[in-house]
């Protein structure tokens, strides 16, 4: 089967629900033979006995990834969700076990590819959340934890509507929480097992899928609210600040960055939220600046993704536009005026961060639109292809680029205004058990570079990278955040300052993202 469908998918398309069908038929058949399996050596052996992992060759994922690329896909696509529902929830639910016999890896990556080219997430794959959030809170999936971002992300993206509204009754003392709510108390119970750093690495993106496609959603279609979206951003933030202020000690700034990510996002979704939560920490000068200086750390500045940049200029964009909104209603003057301080700071802070992220996009949208300007005269060949593959390919490989290559690269050793310091390597979220004063924060920093210099903790590898390059894709993803920027600044007036050089980079930076944008959607010249 599986070589007759390479062969002839196309022409197969229009059986592909049944063959789906059939598919999971069998496969329920087999799986109800390998648990009577095991039940008969349990009782023989008196104990668990080991079942043949099996999984990969009864549920090959390249058969139904072929099927799913056919003609008619997207009308099948609501069929072939009712198919595989009942296979997905024999190895999901608990009181199946399913995750016992060596299928949970091929499950989720299923999962994953169906919701990926899916337009609506059927009423019959909702209560899979509640299986897998079953399975986190007892503590019986921390092996797969990293796996579960994808298709959690996918869910929220294909129907952010849904993930905050619908119900999941299929969880312990079942109540009317939607599947944000349930992500992020999955998020948290994650963060208090975790056994290693790629635990922690996996709450982040979690955290920024809830909150910049529930807020996305929101604006383009009201649903969910932004009401609803700022209910979650409060637990988001306040995790995000706390694993910080615990644990960074132990975190490469590259782990560091992705929770750094989370605090933007919150304020770039609820400002009016996330400000006063982290301003009443009394550490908001502190958060801000180690926010910023990682761009400048090494090995931050080799690996950044184009959704790491966004996310810090767009939070940084709101938290200025925030602050001039509540200082022209007169009613918040010390919050519009801690929110002005805070942006001045950052834009006038050591390494000028606005000029050393603008400079580096500034050489990558510049490539980008010479190879555009090749693909639209018709004069492209595979050198050129070739060569900028080569030269943006060594970065940032996720769903923020196009498939042209855009956002692609790595940082300029040269770029200028970067301004590593001594300290630059050094200047991270340390802290204890507490995020509420300035003195605390100072002292966890302190005691932070104590340990890194007496090397007590082994795990921690300040070059390890934990930003990945696994696709996905974001609301930001189409946003010109440096145009935002700009327009942002010259509407505060002279109530904010950033310096001529630093103004100069972001407002370049700004026009090449547009004209590059334009580039992008204009065809070839026919010849």
């Amino acid at each position: 089967l599986r070589k007759t469908i390479k062969f002839y998918g196309d022409s197969l398309g229009q059986w592909a629900v049944q063959l789906t069908q059939m598919l999971v038929q069998h496969f329920l058949t087999v799986h109800e033979q390998l648990v009577q399996k095991n039940r008969e050596l349990d009782a023989q052996s008196g104990g668990e006995a080991q079942s043949p992992n099996i999984g990969d060759d009864v549920m090959d994922n390249d058969v139904v990834d072929s099927l799913f690329q056919g003609e008619g896909a997207a009308a099948m696509m609501h069929a072939m969700h009712e198919s595989i529902a009942p296979l997905l929830t024999v190895i999901l639910s608990p009181q199946q076990n399913g995750a016992s016999l060596g299928f949970m890896d091929r499950c989720l990556h299923l999962l994953t590819t169906m919701l990926s080219r899916s337009t609506a997430v059927h009423p019959c794959l909702w209560p899979l959340v509640g299986y897998l959030y079953t399975m986190v809170m007892s503590g019986n999936i921390m092996d797969y934890v990293e796996q579960l971002v994808a298709p959690l992300d996918n869910f929220v993206s294909v129907d952010a509507a849904g993930f905050y509204r619908v119900p999941i009754t299929t969880v312990p003392m079942a109540t009317s929480a939607g599947s944000a709510q349930l992500v992020i108390d999955m998020c948290r119970k994650v963060v208090q097992d975790a056994a290693s750093l790629h635990h922690f690495a996996a709450v982040p993106p979690l955290l920024d899928a809830v909150l910049l496609h529930g807020w996305d959603s929101a604006i383009q279609s009201g649903a969910p609210t932004l009401s609803e979206v700022s209910a979650v951003t409060a637990s988001c933030l306040e995790m995000a600040l706390r694993v910080l202020s615990q644990k960074s000690a132990t975190f490469p700034p590259t782990l560091q960055l992705l929770y750094a990510n989370s605090i933007m996002a919150s304020i770039l979704v609820a400002a009016d939220v996330a400000t006063p939560v982290i301003l009443q920490s009394g550490a908001a000068s502190f958060i801000l600046n180690a926010v910023a200086s990682l761009f400048l750390t090494k090995i931050v500045q080799e690996n950044v993704r184009s959704f790491d940049k966004k996310v810090f200029i767009a939070g940084m964009t709101r938290l200025l536009t925030f602050a001039c909104e509540i200082a022209a209603t007169q009613q918040q003057p010390e919050l519009a005026t801690a929110c002005l301080g805070l942006f001045q700071e950052i834009a006038s802070g050591t390494g000028h961060v606005f000029g050393a992220i603008a400079e580096h996009d500034i050489r990558l949208i510049r490539g980008e639109i010479k190879y555009h300007e090749k693909r639209i005269k018709g004069e492209l060949d595979s050198e050129d292809e070739d060569s900028m593959y080569d030269e943006f390919a060594d970065s940032d490989d996720d769903d923020d680029t196009d498939e042209d290559g855009s956002e692609l690269g790595g940082w300029d050793d040269d770029v200028e205004d970067c301004g590593e310091d001594d300290d630059a390597d050094e200047v991270n979220l340390e802290g204890n058990d507490d995020i509420r004063n300035q003195g605390q924060y100072a002292q966890a920093l302190a005691k932070a570079r104590s340990m890194r210099e007496d090397d007590i903790d082994e795990e921690m590898d300040a070059e390890a990278n934990f930003l990945g390059s696994d696709d996905f894709v974001t609301p930001l993803d189409d946003v010109n955040v440096w145009a935002k920027l700009a327009e942002a600044v010259q509407a505060a007036g002279p109530v904010v300052s950033i310096d001529t050089n630093q103004a100069s980079k972001v407002w370049e930076a700004a026009t090449l993202a547009s004209r590059c944008e334009e580039l992008r959607k204009t065809n070839p010249t026919p010849r």
